[in-house]
């Protein structure tokens, strides 16, 4: 880090910092460490919000903020982790954790499956018997002495409309 992109304020806290890790990394006579040492994540989460470049719109947690927040979060990550446990054992034991629905929603699903099954039957009915279903009126008549005849279309004259309102619109262009 450039120092001389720091203030001075910025520059005290840091020499703070590195002198109070002196301290607080002493030990007593008997080689135990001191119960006022700061957790070395406080110390790494501190120095982060010190060399940070933009400001944040969180503030700056104290040590005891710092270790409850974490604790809090240690706990989740182990409550979420036993879930996870518990749910593999179901599904270990054979037992799947399967789709819960309501009443009514089991009836919209009732009513869809049915609807999509007829719409199914139609369409293969339609398609499997072609124009047999057509024919099948006229069961006496013979089928094979109807020729389908093309006849082709009257044009009618524009010229003679007799519609007046026509005529009108005729006359406004």
């Amino acid at each position: 880090m450039k120092k001389e992109k720091l203030t001075a304020f910025d520059k005290y806290l840091l020499e703070k910092n590195k002198s109070e890790d002196i301290l607080y990394a002493t030990k007593d006579s008997k080689g135990v460490e001191d119960n006022t040492q700061v957790s070395q994540d406080y110390i790494t989460y501190i120095e982060n919000q010190l060399r940070r470049t933009s400001p944040s719109e969180q503030k700056v947690l104290t040590e005891e903020e710092f270790l409850s927040a974490r604790s809090k979060r240690v706990q989740k990550v182990k409550a979420t982790k036993s879930t996870v446990e518990s749910q593999e054992e179901t599904v270990s034991n054979g037992k799947s954790s399967a789709i819960q629905f309501k009443k009514s929603g089991k009836i919209l699903l009732i009513g869809y499956v049915i609807i999509m099954l007829a719409l199914a039957l139609i369409v293969i009915v339609k398609t499997t018997m072609g124009d047999h279903v057509t024919n099948a009126d006229a069961a006496g008549a013979d089928s094979e002495n109807q020729i389908a005849r093309i006849q082709t279309m009257v044009e009618e004259d524009d010229s003679e409309s007799e519609n007046w309102f026509d005529r009108i619109c005729d006359s406004l262009n």
